[in-house]
């Protein structure tokens, strides 16, 4: 072992160190967002797994792998304690810094929290940090251990207790309306309504904060839906921040991206109205292969809609929006949401999906709504009118290719592709993309393959990461588990954390949240239960390989985190605020300091 460590303290091997890992975890990233989540979604979708039992079990094991599989490689092959880290690390960062970014990302940055649909998450969470204290209670020396120091050992009892709260907390994500039911609480459910006639249709009062901000495409003139009187000097003031917020992102991306995306063009609130009627706006499209996947950041799409009088189309945003134009077959029908600013759309083929719209505001979700029913009207649909083939084409979505030359992308950008181009191309061939798929039916044979080949990539990088993580932390002199909480733990949330920005980012801040919760629960419960009543059962006695390195006072800190972080809530009525974010921000800043400090200070 000296004699690697030797070798691997030189430059290059510090190199080689720092490179494995971080392109283990970008890896594990792509694998899992890309392919395995898709892939699982297709399968719920074909067996017609509800959505709670889906979200539950299959999605989330999905979205939460790299810990699991980080977690089965520590304790089965490398035998370190850097898999418990990296769990433990994990659930202060979602519960902290997922916060955080998703109340920086919700609108005006204020998410009003749902109870029903936080409070399960906070209370599964709560008893999973309970199971979790009771199963690392049993502390004391090992006897193939000469240095007297304490293990931690996890009986088999403990580790199915794990598993079997797990198995509560699907069965009451089965049967949560029932029980809410029973408690006499109304969720707040989406419901969709039918537009039956557009001209009859009332809406609810939309508050000025709401207001679309309506800009022509001449810049002659500017002004806003409602409240003619203040018009001119309210848009002049937005007009103005509009330029210089859109100037700085122009000048901070130009590094990143060499062409300007819409949003770079378009504020997220804006619509313009050309001269002959042209309608456009922002709105978020659910992808089809992300439907059961709410944890997920690819599951909303932004795109830049427009509405003539005749058709609707669209463009993603992305560089080289312009080429990406995408025009939709004849409607037949559309549903409302008001509450939630949803549309579902339903189109003459019965080959074609339904697509699920969501409006930044109530204004622009009205507006749509009349452009959708006028173009419907115009249409005179008739579903033998329509051709199947072109529906295939025009309902795919906006997949970029793993190995596809990024021709429009930045300097940066193509070096970090042909640095990761063998990477790339081994992952693309391997593990195929369910979402390429344009039949319009579910590709199951495929998804099954993507799944199977996804798992053997979740063995092989998490291997990679976790023996260069730990042997960083071994030059360094510091701990695997420290390791795990610190630089493993954000590598394998980052996800998590463009998940809940892009949900919040869309309006769904309680989703945003209900993710990061959840995902704790996965992760203590599956993460950590599962790997140990495995061992246990395999090896027929407790699992003590994990030492007493500061997981326990680690467990207390999270039961902590978790208190106070329901005191904070509570004592602010159930409201997040911007200073909320800061508080959460210096909370896991000041975790850090703590950690790294209890290493070099022995705090």
């Amino acid at each position: 072992m000296a004699e690697e460590e030797d070798i691997s303290a030189t430059p290059w091997g510090w190199t080689k160190l720092i490179f494995n890992s971080s392109i283990a975890i970008w890896a594990l990233s792509i694998v899992t967002e890309e392919r395995f989540v898709p892939a699982l979604n297709v399968i719920a979708e074909y067996y017609s797994i509800p959505d709670s039992v889906a979200g539950a079990t299959l999605m989330a094991a999905g979205a939460s792998s790299p810990e699991l599989f980080s977690s089965l490689i520590a304790l089965f092959i490398t035998h370190s304690e850097l898999g418990v880290g990296t769990v433990v690390g994990s659930e202060i960062f979602n519960q902290l810094i997922i916060t955080a970014g998703s109340i920086f990302y919700a609108k005006d940055n204020i998410i009003a929290i749902d109870k029903s649909a936080v409070l399960r998450e906070l209370v599964f969470y709560f008893l999973s940090i309970v199971v979790f204290v009771l199963a690392v209670l049993d502390k004391r020396p090992s006897d193939d251990d000469e240095t007297d120091m304490n293990h931690i050992y996890v009986h088999t009892n403990a580790a199915a207790l794990m598993v079997f709260v797990y198995f509560l907390y699907v069965l009451t994500c089965a049967n949560y309306d029932t029980i809410l039911a029973c408690l006499g609480v109304k969720k707040k459910a989406s419901e969709f309504e039918p537009l039956t006639d557009g001209k009859n249709k009332r809406y609810g009062t939309i508050s000025a904060q709401e207001t679309a901000f309506v800009r022509r495409v001449d810049n002659k003139q500017s002004k806003t839906l409602s409240n003619e009187n203040t018009g001119e000097e309210l848009s002049s003031k937005v007009m103005v921040w509009t330029s210089m917020r859109q100037s700085l992102k122009l000048s901070m991306s130009s590094l990143l991206h060499s062409e300007v995306l819409p949003s770079e063009i378009h504020g997220l609130q804006e619509i313009e109205m050309e001269d002959d009627g042209t309608f456009s706006c922002f709105l978020w499209q659910q992808s089809r292969f992300y439907t059961k996947a709410t944890r997920s950041y690819n599951a909303w799409q932004l795109r830049w809609f427009s509405f003539t009088e005749e058709e609707m189309t669209s463009f993603p945003d992305k560089a080289s929006w312009e080429s990406r134009e995408h025009s939709y077959p004849k409607m037949s029908n559309v549903l409302v949401d008001e509450k939630n600013l949803l549309l579902k759309v339903s189109f003459a083929s019965s080959s074609a999906k339904d697509l699920v719209l969501r409006a930044p505001n109530g204004d622009i979700l009205k507006t749509v709504e009349d452009k959708v029913v006028k173009i419907m009207t115009a249409a005179g649909v008739s579903i033998d009118e329509v051709d199947n083939e072109s529906v295939e084409s025009t309902m795919s979505e906006d997949i970029e290719n793993l190995i596809e030359w990024p021709t429009n992308g930045s300097l940066i950008e193509k070096l970090f592709f042909i640095l990761f181009f063998p990477l790339r191309i081994s992952i693309h061939y391997t593990n195929p993309d369910v979402r390429l798929d344009t039949s319009g039916d579910l590709p199951i044979v495929k998804s099954y393959f993507a799944s199977i080949s996804s798992v053997v990539w979740f063995v092989i990088l998490s291997y990679i990461m976790v023996s260069s993580l730990e042997t960083i932390g071994k030059l360094l002199g510091v701990p695997s588990s420290v390791i795990g909480v610190t630089v493993s733990a954000v590598g394998t949330s980052y996800p998590n954390l463009l998940a809940s920005q892009a949900s919040a980012r869309a309006g769904l801040g309680n989703m945003a949240l209900g993710n990061a919760f959840g995902s704790n629960v996965f992760n203590i419960l599956v993460a950590l239960g599962f790997p140990w009543l495995a061992y246990c059962l395999y090896t027929g006695k407790e699992y003590h390989g994990l030492k007493d390195e500061g997981i326990s006072t680690e467990v207390f800190i999270l039961l902590f985190f978790l208190v106070a972080y329901i005191i904070m809530i509570m004592m602010s009525g159930w409201v997040l605020y911007r200073y909320h974010a800061f508080i959460c921000i210096w909370a896991y800043f000041g975790y850090l300091v703590y950690v790294i400090g209890s290493i070099f200070f022995d705090w």
